[in-house]
């Protein structure tokens, strides 16, 4: 089958991907005009794949963030999607899941997509790597951009308990390169992972790189992967909509003079087991079936 990628986001290399590498081996020929393509795969970073001329060819939406967030509010992706790859939990016949975590792990030994950059090698999701065995002699960090009010707030918590260095926009510069972001986190014992969202089944490449830079991930999202150990993490949820970060504090208090603690959670790998690129795999075949 011919495959086109459309309306992905801003520096995604449409030639070298998790879709075109998963894909080709899969068999499937990805081409560079979408009018001779046979399926388009695209996201919510533009409209392209409503254009008339793709009408009759197969249409997969991949999901990389709610469809109804404020940005992507002004219309529906999946009105005319056929098949549906995201971090929903949900599975059926024209749905399947794919989180966007899976496109930050170099399955296929490539080390970069050029955007992201630095591909984790496997191994590196569950024994220590030249980041996680870094000296880590400062407190707590952050990385964002995008300025969540739910992530000035815990950055607020922490810093009634222990200093935490924000990096990104209206912070501390960071070079580009997730190498770059794993580097600066390697030098910090606590780093706060919070999601844009809080929604069942998203997860992202946040507490990724928090775990693998052995950091102790303060991760706030909705739960860890159901692939990963949730007693790797200190995991914070919303617990009411006033405050949704009240017990935060009493958590880190709990643990932050608790050696015992602290390396329980420290030595817990993110992931139950090695993970593995083929249900991904098996997921993209069914969609492109």
């Amino acid at each position: 089958m011919k495959v086109a990628l459309v309306d992905f986001w801003q520096g995604f290399d449409l030639d070298r991907n998790f879709f075109t590498i998963a894909g080709g081996l899969l068999g499937h020929d990805f081409v560079s005009d979408p009018a001779q393509a046979d399926a388009i795969i695209y996201s919510l970073f533009g409209s392209e794949h409503k254009n008339p001329i793709y009408d009759g060819k197969k249409r997969i939406a991949f999901l990389t963030e709610p469809y109804n967030a404020p940005e992507f509010s002004y219309y529906d992706p999946l009105v005319k999607a056929d098949y549906v790859l995201g971090f929903d939990e949900i599975e059926n016949e024209r749905q399947a899941r794919l989180p966007l975590w899976y496109l930050y792990v170099d399955w296929f030994d490539i080390a970069t997509y050029g955007n992201p950059y630095y591909l984790i090698p496997v191994k590196d999701l569950v024994t220590p790597n030249r980041y996680s065995d870094a000296d880590k002699k400062r407190r707590c960090a952050i990385v964002y951009s995008k300025p969540v009010p739910s992530r000035e707030q815990l950055m607020t918590h922490v810093r009634r308990l222990m200093p935490c260095d924000h990096y990104g926009r209206g912070g501390v510069p960071l070079p580009a390169g997730e190498h770059n972001k794993l580097a600066m986190l390697a030098q910090y014992q606590y780093s706060i992972a919070a999601e844009n969202t809080i929604q069942k089944g998203y997860v992202t490449e946040k507490v990724l790189h928090a775990k693998v830079a052995g950091t102790l991930p303060i991760y706030y999202g909705y739960a860890v992967d159901p692939l990963m150990n949730p007693d790797a993490v200190l995991h914070i949820k919303p617990e009411s909509k006033n405050d949704p970060l009240w017990s935060l504090a009493e958590k880190l208090r709990l643990i932050a003079d608790n050696k015992p603690r602290l390396e329980y959670i420290l030595n817990k790998p993110l992931f139950k087991q090695l993970p593995s690129v083929d249900p991904a795999m098996d997921v993209l075949e069914r969609a492109l079936s």
